[in-house]
């Protein structure tokens, strides 16, 4: 037969021997000579109807308590986990990034324990000197990954231009050298100048003039104060193009 055709398995029915009567061969289908007084017994034993048991009194309920499992073994990590969010990485801290104790300091305060995947990838590599291209969604702390281990680079006796960071629009600008000041608030006498387009020279001149350690800039003004030779480079350590590809956009190449 094909597996797709139904079988349908006849099996046969034995009776057992003692539901056959006494002349009877279990075998063998013909009934033996019996005396009729037998057969007269044997029928009257069949028609006799056994009386029927009497009901069994039923066992009283006992009433069900209500108990509560404890949780199991496990259970409130794993809703803990549930509950961390996606952007952390688990299991790293910030102090298992070797940062300074005033970087630590800002970081308590504003309450960050954990990094993100971009800081924790990046901070290591930055501190190390060397070159990093990284891309993570807004609002992950791109500005933190270079932040931190570029303020730590700095050298504080040296009241020159160390790090650069370039943005596309001066609302960006602001933003990033805001940040910068709030990580070196324990670093005593850190200096961040802004310069970008739209204010006035003379404010960032002053600005540059009593020595900076990080420049924020837009790159149409970072380069007419260079001209000017309001800006020197000579000491610089660290160059950042935030949002790289939207400065590439604008026409910044």
């Amino acid at each position: 037969m094909s597996a797709d055709s139904s079988e349908v398995v006849l099996s046969e029915v034995v009776v057992p021997e003692a539901y056959l009567p006494e002349a009877m061969d279990p075998v063998s289908t013909t009934p033996e000579a019996v005396a009729p007084e037998v057969v007269a017994q044997q029928i009257a034993d069949a028609d006799a109807v056994p009386p029927e048991a009497a009901p069994s009194p039923a066992k009283p309920q006992k009433p069900k308590s209500s108990k509560t499992k404890p949780p199991k073994a496990g259970a409130s990590e794993s809703k803990a986990a549930e509950a961390k969010p996606a952007d952390v990485e688990s299991g790293v801290t910030f102090r298992q990034l070797n940062l300074i104790e005033p970087l630590m300091a800002a970081l308590d305060r504003a309450g960050y324990e954990h990094p993100t995947p971009i800081q924790a990838s990046t901070i290591p590599l930055l501190l190390e000197g060397r070159d990093v291209v990284g891309q993570a969604q807004t609002g992950t702390g791109k500005t933190a990954a270079f932040a931190l281990p570029m303020l730590q680079r700095i050298d504080m006796a040296t009241r020159q231009p160390q790090v650069l960071v370039l943005t596309p629009t001066r609302e960006l600008a602001i933003q990033v050298a805001k940040s910068f000041e709030g990580y070196a608030r324990d670093m005593g006498g850190l200096r961040v100048a802004p310069v970008y387009g739209g204010q006035d020279y003379q404010v960032q001149f002053r600005l540059l003039d009593r020595g900076v350690h990080v420049i924020v800039g837009t790159p149409g003004r970072v380069m007419d104060h260079m001209r000017r030779g309001s800006i020197k480079l000579d000491a610089l350590q660290c160059l950042v193009l935030d949002e790289a590809d939207e400065m590439l956009r604008m026409g910044f190449a």
